[in-house]
């Protein structure tokens, strides 16, 4: 009787350091994974940010999505329900250029940052998006849209939500860092 005793408690000291070891272990897998899997997003999430497109003005760094081709430029922002607070859009010109900018079809309002050998030359604040329309829009209709120029040739626009200039204190003469333009 007393060795089946001793077998019984020694059956349930080893069950339960048994339970434990697997109660441990499991928590500690469960954490390694979580890191693991923490790790990858940070690397990845690193690499997408190191990558990105962006603009440095002063102090304030705008992720942008880039407009070269023709199509993208007539593009622009027009039928985005949004930008992110630190997103943007710019327009890239090969030659010192006038270009015409209008609301067309924008749901949100923007600032318009005009950009000419790498500092601010202009900004057009609070530029509101038209009313919508349920109709198509006539062409007398969008002829009718304000145009925005600059008033000397530029190399770049950049488009930003209303009120984001103000809010970055961002003014003529400040210096633009244009980074990893050749990304898409």
């Amino acid at each position: 009787m007393a060795v089946s005793k001793k077998l019984s408690l020694i059956l349930i000291f080893s069950f339960i350091i048994g339970a434990f070891s697997i109660i441990f272990l499991g928590k500690k897998l469960k954490l390694e994974i979580k890191n693991i899997a923490k790790l990858r997003f940070d690397s990845f999430y690193t690499t997408y940010i190191k990558t990105r497109p962006r603009v440095k003005i002063n102090n304030t760094e705008i992720f942008v999505f880039l407009a070269r081709s023709s199509r993208e430029k007539a593009r622009g922002l027009s039928g985005r329900s949004k930008l992110g607070e630190y997103e943007g859009m710019l327009f890239i010109f090969e030659n010192k250029s006038y270009p015409s900018f209008w609301m067309k079809d924008m749901n949100f309002p923007i600032d318009i940052i005009w950009i000419s050998d790498g500092k601010i030359v202009g900004i057009e604040k609070n530029i509101p998006n038209p009313e919508p329309v349920t109709d198509k829009r006539t062409v007398q209709e969008d002829s009718q849209l304000i145009r925005y120029r600059p008033t000397i040739g530029i190399d770049y626009v950049l488009e930003v939500n209303a009120g984001f200039s103000e809010k970055n204190m961002l003014k003529v003469g400040d210096n633009v860092n244009l980074v990893n333009l050749t990304s898409k």
